[in-house]
């Protein structure tokens, strides 16, 4: 198969029966056939990696083909994973191994070897893919196109499944030597996630979360408080909030894979104003974001930095440069060479003032509460 998944698998019916298009119901077996082989071998490999946990609810939803399309002719299918992100890497790994599986059993070429499958279920595939065109007649094909839709066709007849059939249940067609076992590295750390809530799904209790690091991640939630807090932000209107959580979060070779459970929610609602992506692009900044040990932005802080930019905004003062801070606030600061002013909003929002006046090397700092005062610092032309 090409590098990475194709966009679409291809599977053709050909003969009188499939002309113009035709797809009859009965034949439909046939694709319920090699989805049903994308499943198992998706759901082993997960179970292989994450033998303590059960299938997640969501895992067969996301292995599942829609038709796209039916093309003129005969029943030229074109099928695609109805959901692409959440579990990625498991559609691309089983349509590998079912499709060249498929491909070698329908080599003629001598010495072709089947790809080494997975113990537990080595007798299941070899079924089902021997089982692939039992509704066919002599005079039809099903013919898959495993390098994607314009490559090569592998074709299942009445007579080559015959011959498939012999093929895969020789004991020499396998691979003689075991492949190096790859040691799979996995974790679970409380890890700080910003995105969005996207999915919430009540009969399975489980979520989608769309991450700034990691993309798409599944979890499941068991508390109804949560549910419903997880279902608020889904509902959000078109300026969602960006939330933060903090959560136990499942790794495998150093990539996220799933959530297990959400212990904090955040949410901070933002702003179609000019600098609303600098104040987004703040609340993203996960633990570390120094390379060191910076705290992330503090959604408290985010809002208090907000509220004062609207007012100097509508007070037509020049906007300030924004600058996290590692204890988790944000620094507002206008710099030019006559002079220096800055707030320092705090995690506990605070505001910490300072001002460099032009000519000096002493500057002036105070620290006040409410927001007025720091909007008045901020608009002030000349700060005595």
């Amino acid at each position: 198969m090409d590098s990475g998944q194709p966009d679409e698998t291809r599977i053709r019916l050909t003969g009188d029966r499939f002309k113009g298009g035709r797809l009859p119901v009965d034949s439909l077996i046939e694709l319920e056939r090699y989805q049903r082989l994308l499943r198992t071998a998706a759901e082993a490999e997960w179970t292989r990696a994450y033998p303590d946990e059960e299938l997640p609810a969501d895992f067969d939803d996301n292995i599942s083909l829609a038709i796209e399309r039916i093309e003129d002719g005969s029943a030229d299918v074109y099928l695609a994973f109805e959901q692409h992100a959440i579990y990625a890497e498991y559609q691309e790994s089983s349509q590998n191994l079912i499709d060249s599986t498929i491909a070698a059993a329908y080599d003629s070429t001598p010495g072709r070897s089947l790809p080494q499958l997975p113990p537990e279920i080595e007798t299941e595939i070899l079924e089902g893919v021997a089982a692939l065109g039992e509704t066919l007649t002599p005079d039809q094909s099903f013919q898959l196109y495993p390098e994607g839709p314009k490559g090569p066709a592998v074709s299942v007849t009445v007579e080559s499944r015959a011959q498939a059939s012999e093929k895969l249940f020789k004991a020499d067609f396998f691979l003689t030597e075991e492949p190096a076992e790859v040691e799979v590295v996995k974790r679970t750390d409380e890890t700080t996630l910003v995105g969005r809530f996207t999915k919430i799904d009540a009969r399975a209790k489980s979520y989608r979360f769309e991450s700034e690091q990691y993309g798409e991640l599944s979890g499941k939630y068991t508390e109804t408080a949560r549910a419903a807090d997880i279902r608020a932000l889904v509902e959000a209107p078109d300026l969602a909030p960006i939330t933060r959580i903090t959560a136990m979060v499942n790794f495998r070779d150093g990539r996220a894979t799933s959530i297990k459970n959400v212990l904090a929610v955040e949410e901070f609602i933002t702003t179609d104003a000019a600098w609303g992506e600098r104040l987004r692009e703040l609340a993203s900044m996960a633990a570390g974001w120094d390379g060191d040990e910076a705290e992330p932005i503090v959604f408290a802080a985010l809002d208090h930095a907000k509220a004062v930019l609207e007012r100097i905004e509508e007070a037509g003062t020049k906007l300030p440069n924004l600058f996290p801070v590692e204890d988790g606030g944000i620094s507002l600061e206008w710099a030019s060479p006559e002079a220096v002013r800055s707030i320092e909003v705090t995690p506990n929002g605070a505001y910490a003032l300072f001002y460099l006046p032009p000519g000096s090397f002493d500057g002036r700092h105070d620290v006040v509460l409410d927001l007025s005062s720091a909007v008045a610092f901020a608009t002030k032309e000349v700060i005595e």
